[in-house]
């Protein structure tokens, strides 16, 4: 318990200031009274007396502090009182009775000496038994649902009404005696009638009802043995009577409450003993479910759920161990095992299965291990197991097992409470795996931003003018990012070379081999004149960043402007369509994808293919995100419709031709997503023949 100086400044700011001037009439009174006896000298003090006591009781309920403190805290405190108030009351007594007159003077002196001894331990007394009360009074407030000031404001009435009498106890008020008397029952009576008001009881769970029942018999013997020495006739207690009556009388109060209530506690925290593991268990659920759902909302991954899960299972089924089997596709993971390990738990499956369990249970199971209960490495037995299914969309996603001990099993309050858990735990794993999905589907959309980006950069930001070429070229990407790629160089000799390639895969890495091979191309271009050769040292170079599974398919080519020859390499592309007055035709030289092979094998097997153009020839080069478009019935475009819209547009310009191609197909694949990118390189020779001459 913590006392802070912000308490004391709050005590200070309230009513304090108004204790000093019932203190100093009463030390006046006390201590320089030329009279010290009659109704006025008694009236007068112990009315003095009873206004600092309501000053204090006053400040003290006040202080946010101490309406802080939990149940057991204010038993403790009211204990700690106790404890000070005998020990004060026993070194008082050892003072009073240790100083002995031996003379009149002495007499006189001492009896003054004994009057402030009298005064100081008296306001000390005040401040402890005020703040019995206090802690008594939050007590009995605490967790109540109804008003109960009436009674214990009363109770307060009828205790100051008894002090502010009680000097009418003293032998010269005999005949009065017994109005002191009438006020002295009543306010005993309504000190035990209050003393049954504790409902905050019902809402301590067990260990803390236990600790009740030790702190309630140790304080019964405490403020027992206060009562007998505030009782008693002895040197301290004569003393305190002959200085005030009242503050006897209120200390009385304070200990007699404090001794009926913690008797009373005694026996009602024993009677609600038996039910607290109930409710201990009903508290405990309650706080199960409020935490998981909250964790429905929450931000987990699966692996911090899923332990959630398993300790959750336990605590509101009473289970002794708990986890689950992850469904994933035909095999059965063990996940997120509580008081078992993973090896055994993988084990359990088959004593499941034996006891009538099945994968495709999409019902809660309570099983029976009696006839051969399980036991673990660590030699614990287990005779009951529930399996429950863990569902999304009526499909099961996960089992959640629990295991027991004993032979009580599950009863149907831990049916009941299963049963409704594992509707949340269902919720909260497939929020988990949503979210999961979301974070991933970000994470690739980011990915896929930034490839689509190193596309954009690495594709030609215009088509450059060749003489004797008319040139078009279009690239449409796919919303799944691909490896299409198209560049033009200019070469040594006056040559011109084009480039159109695929790289395997999507995303972020192929993105990267693009970007490579571009610099690779672009590097040997001006050195090298032969497209063989070009892709023979590209397919060498890439050997070091190609992955086992990555390949790259490539169309080469190199215009010679001085013979208006044509050199085609193909590296496992689509066919170059080749358009002149003859038809459209199919160009397919050898060679396979680069990375396919480093060895001879692929030098071997690229074929060059040369060609003498003229006026309107026309080359087309193309990905197969054209020629494998699909429309509503999943049927490809193919390549003869392609080759068809060429024959019809030869005569057309460049941008005439590709504008043809891209309508048709996006008209033929209206119905159907894009999946692959779409990339077309148009050469068409022209004024050939004005060259020439």
């Amino acid at each position: 318990m913590k006392f802070s100086l912000g308490s004391y400044r709050i005590i200070a700011g309230t009513k304090l200031q108004y204790l000093i001037v019932p203190l100093l009439i009463w030390f006046f009174v006390k201590l320089l009274a030329p009279v010290k006896e009659g109704w006025l000298y008694y009236i007068l003090g112990d009315l003095a007396g009873v206004a600092a006591g309501y000053i204090i009781f006053v400040s003290m309920g006040r202080v946010k502090l101490l309406k802080s403190y939990t149940p057991t805290a204010r038993v403790i405190s009211v204990g700690i009182a106790g404890l000070l108030l005998i020990i004060g009351i026993n070194l008082y007594d050892f003072i009073i009775s240790g100083n002995v007159a031996n003379s009149p003077s002495e007499i006189l002196e001492g009896s003054r000496l004994y009057t402030l001894i009298d005064f100081i331990f008296s306001i000390v007394f005040l401040v402890i038994g005020s703040f019995i009360l206090v802690m008594l009074m939050e007590l009995y407030y605490l967790k109540s649902r109804q008003a109960r000031r009436t009674y214990f404001n009363a109770m307060l009435v009828f205790i100051t009404l008894s002090c502010l009498t009680a000097f009418l106890n003293r032998a010269e008020y005999e005949s009065l005696k017994f109005i002191n008397l009438a006020f002295t029952v009543n306010a005993f009576i309504l000190v035990s009638f209050n003393s049954f008001r504790m409902a905050w009881i019902a809402f301590l769970n067990k260990v803390e009802k236990q600790r009740l029942i030790l702190y309630s018999i140790l304080l019964v013997i405490l403020f027992g043995l206060l009562t007998d020495s505030i009782l008693e006739t002895s040197s301290a207690t004569e003393s305190m009577k002959e200085f005030s009556m009242a503050l006897k009388f209120y200390l009385m109060f304070g200990v007699l409450y404090g001794l009926i209530f913690f008797s009373i506690l005694f026996f009602t925290a024993l009677f609600h003993l038996p039910t607290a593991e109930a409710i201990d268990r009903k508290t405990k659920e309650f706080t199960s479910f409020q935490y998981l759902s909250k964790l429905i909302n929450q931000v987990l991954d699966f692996k911090e759920l899923s332990l959630t899960i398993t300790e959750l299972a336990t605590q509101i089924s009473g289970s002794e161990a708990a986890w689950l089997l992850m469904h994933n596709d035909q095999t059965l993971t063990p996940v997120a095992p509580k008081n078992i390990g993973f090896i055994e738990a993988d084990k359990f499956r088959k004593e499941l299965e034996d006891a009538g369990w099945k994968r495709d249970n999409v019902e809660i199971k309570y099983l029976s291990l009696a006839a051969n209960p399980s036991e673990t490495k660590s030699g614990e037995r287990y005779q009951h197991a529930v399996s429950v299914p863990l569902r999304s969309h009526n499909n099961v996603n996960a089992t959640l097992v629990i295991l027991k001990k004993g032979s009580f099993g599950f009863d149907q309050e831990d049916r009941s409470a299963i049963e409704t858990f594992s509707d949340y735990a269902s919720i909260a794993l497939e929020n988990s795996r949503l979210l999961q999905e979301s974070i991933e589907k970000e994470r690739l959309e980011k990915e896929l931003d930034v490839a689509r980006e190193m596309q954009r950069r690495l594709i030609p930001a215009e088509i450059p003018k060749v003489t004797g070429l008319d040139i078009s070229a279009v690239f449409i990407p796919a919303f799944e990012v691909g490896g299409d790629y198209y560049d033009f160089f200019e070469m040594s000799s006056g040559r011109f070379g084009f480039v159109v390639g695929d790289v395997s895969g999507k995303g972020i890495s192929a993105a990267f081999i693009m970007a490579e091979l571009r610099g690779v191309f672009e590097s040997l271009s001006r050195l090298i004149n032969d497209p063989r050769e070009i892709l023979i040292n590209a397919n060498d170079i890439l050997r070091k960043s190609l992955g086992s599974s990555s390949f790259v398919t490539v169309a080469f080519g190199i215009y010679d402007r001085a013979h208006s020859k044509v050199y085609l390499v193909r590296a496992g592309h689509t066919p170059i369509l080749y358009a002149n007055g003859n038809g459209v035709e199919d160009l397919r030289p050898a060679g396979i994808g680069l990375g396919l092979n480093y060895s001879h094998i692929f030098t071997n097997s690229l074929e060059t293919i040369e060609l003498n153009l003229k006026d309107d020839d026309v080359l087309v080069v193309f990905t197969d995100g054209i020629t494998e478009a699909k429309n509503s019935k999943m049927e490809d475009f193919g390549l003869p419709r392609l080759k068809e819209i060429i024959s019809d547009t030869r005569a057309e310009s460049a941008q005439e031709i590709t504008n043809k191609i891209i309508h048709d197909v996006t008209v033929y694949s209206e119905s159907s997503p894009q999946h692959d990118d779409i990339t077309l390189l148009i050469l068409k020779v022209k004024n050939l023949n004005n060259r020439s001459n």
